[in-house]
């Protein structure tokens, strides 16, 4: 895959682009498992474990944008996955959750005479995978 530059990127819920999204990243992590054997003095990996896939979506609050931020507000408040949540780095190549991803977070803040920023934290249930298209 050539280099992708940021401006390329977008978030949809579907087929739906959400609207005002500025950035998105992932944080995927499988640590490994340690412990001190006899005679050693250091700790020895003896294996890994259990992949944890993370992240956030941020941008601007658009309360308008029914079949995107709502959507994915709504998961927050009802606790629900959202099975079709894609993170995409160009025009056709994008991450996605095989199960789906739980909203975990979800602050709010806004300044006088600034834009309303937005951003949502969420963790992957079941694998993560790149799609080429």
């Amino acid at each position: 895959m050539s280099t992708s530059v940021g401006t390329d990127a977008l978030v949809k819920v579907g087929d739906v682009t959400v609207a005002d999204l500025a950035s998105w990243s992932v944080n995927d992590d499988t640590p490994a498992i340690t412990g001190p054997v006899f005679g050693d003095g250091n700790q020895k990996v003896h294996g890994m474990g259990i992949r944890v896939v993370t992240g956030e979506i941020a941008g601007y609050l658009n309360v308008d944008d029914s079949t995107g931020q709502t959507v994915i507000r709504t998961a927050y408040e009802d606790k629900t996955q959202i099975t079709n949540l894609m993170l995409y780095i160009n025009a056709t190549d994008y991450w996605s959750a095989d199960t789906g991803v739980y909203i975990t977070s979800m602050p709010n803040s806004a300044a006088v005479g600034e834009i309303i920023p937005v951003s949502f934290s969420f963790e992957v249930n079941g694998g993560w995978t790149l799609t080429q298209g």
